[in-house]
């Protein structure tokens, strides 16, 4: 049996284990969830303590115990997130009141006083820890803390007024001229999570394991590597700074992270400089390189801790007993490569997991909305839209790629806190959004048992049957797991490889983010992996240069640019500099940076283009090409058992146009949605085909190999042979909530357009048009325009299936009786006028009812 032939009988794996909420619920209620996520085409879950009163205690056995059973009798899987309360790294508590030595540590410090042609003299106050200082925010969110011990000043740094100079000085010491001098303290008093393990520690990343990891598996030892899939640790962060303080440089933080184990290696390379380097974390001195230089060390320390011992040390423990690790960090507006509420370098921070992940959150991706401007109410944050829309999904598929442990897998936690206004309409186009840009694996949030109408980050897929789009939604799961059967066991063809923006962030200097050649590269349909410095540094990447193509785990690039980044390591430089000899392309935005860190004996040999000559130089490089206006159509190019050639509209009109690609054993539409193949219009020209092809807005498509299988004429295509039509204007419209389906009432004669919000402004359910119409063919096909959400048909009393995305198209040939037949529409809204959000100044968004027609053509 085909690849293409098996998934059109869905035989395919499953890629979906959505987040299942724990309350200590009862056991009716958790069996029946079960069921429903079962019944939603998702073979697996991922339960979370959200937060779960006896979190790894005999309460907590006991749910666990009938989720488990209820996995083995439908044969599912289950992933455990690993901590009682977000974020990871609280571990169950285990630091309340216990081992004050493995709570986070941090470096502070303050200015004292300016001295001028004097002695400093050490005063009582300048060797207390200053206070730390509650924000706004922390002040209405937080309460106060318990102090803890171990808090210290470290010595004391002068800054010449010039800032040319930065020194260690001591009590007595006389400096000539003018200078600012700093006190350098360690305490564990600062953050907004004071009962966190220190990500940067060993021993407290082991207290971890053994607290959550290790009970676990003394519980459930069976079923490890069978039943249960593996763990996920939820935005583990380095916890400096204040609570939402994001977007700053490094020399604007108040503190930073710290450990023995950090003080240890930073003392050892900066010898007698060691004060007097840290200092340079937040004093910007004229010599930038040195600067530089001593911001990537303390980068380097920090970042490679959280890699050798948080990361690779639980995923080292999944591996050894037979699990998998993932999860995601903060990656929200490029913090992903900052300290605070992420973990510096999004790399590195997820180098010993199983799959390379990221999160999508309400407010974040959003349609045709890439340069918009939204700031946030609560925190003041700007969305980066550039930054969502052509850069995040990028970072895990391109993690997924290079990384050997990953072995092409990556996965992306979605829909969460979107709210009520959020349906199966907004999912499936992010949903399709993030497979387009190479996402796997989805972890779905969330199905919440708490009772309905549950305030916790809506929307919720079930909610105890009052989500009327849980059956959508469940075939919404079934095209999510097609296309990512078919991205799944190959790779991805990208031919660009773009350099991570991680060393260039550490400086404090201005640069130019990834985002920018992300964008470029993806409206010009050129795909591209994002890549660390660590390719080149690191032996386990296993790259290799050959034949002009920089080749690296499962992937191989053409080309690499490097974005107008102010640093550069030595080690990258030799590289791509061999790469260059070897015919390999090397580009550098603007200008080559201009330092370098490390030793080399030779400049970047780099084209030196702006952005446009650098996107007319590999344009060469492109193995799709698409006619007319098509920037907002994204494409993946995937090579597994067949080759995929995956194509999404975020456009708001529709794309009518020419495809060339490379050529095909007989191309066909492979349809996810209908799970069918279809016909396209192509001829062969050499070595490519060309296939004129149509995509509506916010609609997908997949061509590949159909070679010895049937395919049909595509609906749109049917359409197109009938002559007549007959319009409907006039139904009989009733209603139901979720809960009360499929028992309708209301029913009232309405005319098209029928704006329902007119008379339920704060209804959310189902609303059902019937009507009877006459005709005497056999061949025929059902339009449904201006209606949004989910749809179900039935025609004399057959459903004819279920479809989320406008415009909808039935085909009712072979269905039809001649003379009367009776027609349901029934539309599936979303709960956003039935659930009031006091949180929201907001009008709803989502229209009601059939507002605009409905055609039978035949």
């Amino acid at each position: 049996m085909s690849e293409l032939h098996a998934l059109t009988k869905d035989k395919i794996g499953n890629y979906i284990f959505p987040f299942f909420w724990q309350h200590h619920e009862s056991e009716d209620v958790l069996r029946t969830y079960m069921k429903v996520i079962d019944e939603a085409n998702i073979k697996a879950v991922c339960i979370e303590s959200r937060p779960h009163p006896e979190f790894c205690q005999d309460g907590w056995w006991h749910d666990l115990d009938i989720i488990f059973n209820e996995a083995i009798k439908r044969d599912m899987k289950v992933w455990i997130l690993d901590d009682s309360h977000f974020p990871s790294g609280y571990s169950n508590g285990a630091l309340k009141g216990k081992y004050p030595e493995l709570h986070r540590k941090f470096l502070t410090y303050k200015s004292l006083t300016t001295i001028t042609n004097t002695k400093f003299q050490v005063e009582e106050e300048y060797v207390k820890v200053p206070p730390h200082q509650k924000t706004e925010v922390e002040k209405f969110m937080m309460a106060d803390f318990e102090l803890l011990p171990g808090d210290k000043c470290v010595g004391f740094v002068a800054v010449s007024d010039d800032k040319k100079l930065v020194q260690e000085i001591q009590n007595n010491e006389y400096l000539s001229g003018s200078w600012e001098v700093f006190g350098i303290y360690e305490t564990f008093n600062r953050g907004p999570h004071r009962d966190y393990i220190n990500m940067c520690d060993r021993r407290a990343v082991r207290l971890f394991i053994d607290t959550v990891y290790e009970a676990h598996y003394a519980r459930y030892k069976q079923y490890f590597g069978n039943v249960l899939e593996g763990f996920f640790s939820d935005e583990p962060e380095l916890g400096n700074g204040h609570l939402y303080d994001k977007g700053k440089k490094i020399s604007e933080l108040d503190d930073y992270p710290f450990s023995d184990e950090v003080e240890m290696e930073l003392r050892n390379l900066w010898q007698e400089q060691y004060l007097a380097n840290i200092a340079l974390l937040f004093v910007d001195l004229q010599d930038q390189e040195k600067v530089s230089k001593i911001r990537i060390q303390f980068m380097d320390a920090i970042t490679r801790a959280v890699e050798r011992n948080f990361s690779y040390q639980i995923g080292d423990w999944c591996r050894e007993h037979q699990v998998k690790y993932i999860g995601h960090i903060i990656e929200d507006n490029n913090e992903h490569s900052r300290m605070g509420s992420s973990l510096g370098h999004y790399f590195r921070s997820l180098k010993g997991q199983s799959y390379a992940g990221i999160d999508d959150i309400g407010g974040q991706l959003i349609p045709f909305m890439e340069d918009a401007v939204i700031r946030s109410k609560f925190t003041g944050s700007i969305r980066d839209g550039v930054f969502y829309h052509f850069t995040l999904g990028k970072l895990a598929s391109s993690a997924a790629n290079i990384d050997p442990l990953k072995k092409g897998n990556s996965m992306c936690e979605a829909f969460g806190a979107y709210g009520w206004q959020e349906g199966v309409y907004l999912e499936k186009y992010l949903i399709d959004h993030l497979m387009v840009n190479g996402i796997n694996h989805f972890v779905p949030h969330a199905f919440s048992p708490a009772p309905f109408p549950d305030p916790d980050c809506p929307p919720h897929f079930y909610a105890h049957g009052h989500n009327p789009q849980y059956r959508h939604f469940a075939e919404l799961m079934k095209y999510t797991n097609r296309i990512c059967h078919l991205l799944t066991n190959g790779k991805m063809i990208r031919r660009i490889a773009v350099l991570y923006h991680g060393e260039a962030d550490w400086t404090g200097l201005e640069y130019m983010k990834e985002d920018v050649i992300a964008r470029v590269l993806t409206e010009a349909h050129i795909d591209f992996d994002i890549i660390p410095s660590d390719v080149f540094t690191d032996s386990d990447y296993h790259y290799e240069i050959k034949d002009g193509k920089l080749r690296v785990s499962l992937a191989e690039y053409d080309a690499v640019v490097i974005p107008e980044y102010p640093v550069i390591r030595a080690e990258v430089l030799q590289a791509l500099n061999c790469l260059s000899s070897l015919g390999g392309r090397v580009y550098a935005i603007n200008k080559l940076p201009p330092q370098v860190i490390g030793k080399a004996e030779e400049n970047l040999h780099a084209h030196i283009v702006t952005i446009e000559e650098f996107l007319n130089q590999i344009r060469d490089l492109r193995d799709i090409n698409l006619s007319g206006d098509s920037k907002h159509v994204k494409y993946l190019h995937y090579e597994g058992k067949l080759p995929i050639y995956y194509f999404v509209n975020e456009g708001k009109n529709l794309y009518e146009g020419v495809l060339t690609l490379p050529r095909l054993k007989k191309p066909v539409i492979y349809d996810a949605w209908n799970n069918a193949i279809y016909e396209v219009s192509y001829e062969f020209d050499d070595d490519v085909v060309r296939a004129t092809i149509q995509l509506e807005s916010r609609k997908s498509l997949i061509i590949t190999e159909g070679e010895g299988l049937l395919a049909s004429a595509s609906l749109e295509d049917k359409g197109r042979t009938l002559n007549h039509q007959i319009s409907i204007k006039d139904f009989q419209r009733s209603i139901c909530t979720g809960i009360e389906y499929p028992s309708f009432k209301d029913e009232k004669a309405v005319t098209l357009p029928d704006i329902v919000e007119n008379d339920y402004p704060t209804f959310g359910g189902y609303i059902r048009y019937s009507t009877d119409f006459e005709i005497n063919t056999d061949t025929a096909i059902l339009k449904i325009e201006g209606l949004l959400e989910g749809v179900e048909v039935f025609l004399n009393g057959e459903s004819l299936g279920i479809q989320i995305q406008p415009t909808y198209i039935y085909d009712l040939s072979g269905k039809l009786n001649k003379g009367k037949n009776h027609l349901e529409i029934i539309s599936a809204t979303t709960l956003e006028r039935f659930v009031s959000n006091e949180r929201s100044s907001t009008k709803p968004t989502n229209s009601l009812g059939i507002q605009d027609k409905v055609v039978i053509y035949y």
